[in-house]
C-alpha cells in the first residue's frame, strides 16, 4: 500500500486492522513514527523493510505474530517494545538492525527466553556442517517491565508519559 512512499513520515493506523500484510512499508525512508492501533495480530514478513529513519517503535498489546524481516534493515532502529502477548518470532524479524540498542519486553525474563529461542535457527552449510544462526537480539540489552521500581538489580523499564522510561 505505501511502498517506497520515500516522503511518508509518519503514520497511524485506524482500528480495525488485524494483519499488516507483507512489505506495506517497505521501503518508506523517510518514516520515523508509526502508531499501531490495538487489535493488530499480526506484522507480516518484511512490512518496515529498510524504513531507515524509523527510530523507535512500540507494538500494541494483543500482537501475536511477529514475521520473518519485518524490521530488516531498519538501520537507525534504536528500542523497540514488544508485549508479552506476540507468540510467534518467524525468521530474523530483526535482521540488519545495527544500531539497535534497546528491546523493551512487557513480559518475564522466562517468558523472553522462550521466545527468543524462536529465533535461533540451524542450516546446513554447503560443506554438510550444521550452522547456528543467532538472535539478532544478542547485541540489543533487553529490559523488563515493571510498575514499581525493583528492589533486586537487574534491567526494568516503566512507561513515564508513554515513553519506555528504564528504571
Amino acid at each position: 500500500a505505501f511502498q517506497y512512499c520515500s516522503s511518508l513520515e509518519g503514520i497511524s493506523l485506524p482500528a480495525g486492522i488485524e494483519t499488516i500484510e507483507s512489505g506495506t512499508f517497505s521501503g518508506c525512508s523517510s518514516l520515523k513514527e508509526v502508531v499501531l492501533p490495538a487489535g493488530v495480530k499480526s506484522i507480516v514478513y518484511g512490512t518496515f523493510r529498510y524504513c531507515v529513519s524509523l527510530k523507535t517503535i512500540a507494538l500494541p498489546e494483543g500482537i501475536e505474530l511477529i514475521g520473518s524481516n519485518v524490521f530488516d534493515g531498519c538501520s537507525s532502529l534504536e528500542e523497540i517494545v514488544l508485549p508479552a502477548s506476540v507468540k510467534t518470532l518467524e525468521r530474523q524479524p530483526l535482521s540488519n538492525c545495527d544500531n539497535l540498542k534497546r528491546i523493551c519486553y512487557e513480559g518475564t525474563e522466562a517468558e523472553w527466553s522462550a521466545l527468543k529461542a524462536q529465533e535461533n535457527y540451524a542450516y546446513v552449510d554447503y560443506d554438510g556442517s550444521i550452522v547456528l544462526v543467532e538472535s539478532p537480539f544478542s547485541n540489543a540489552q533487553v529490559y523488563f517491565y515493571s510498575e514499581t521500581k525493583p528492589d533486586e538489580a537487574g534491567n526494568y523499564w516503566h512507561y513515564v508519559d508513554n515513553t519506555p522510561t528504564i528504571w
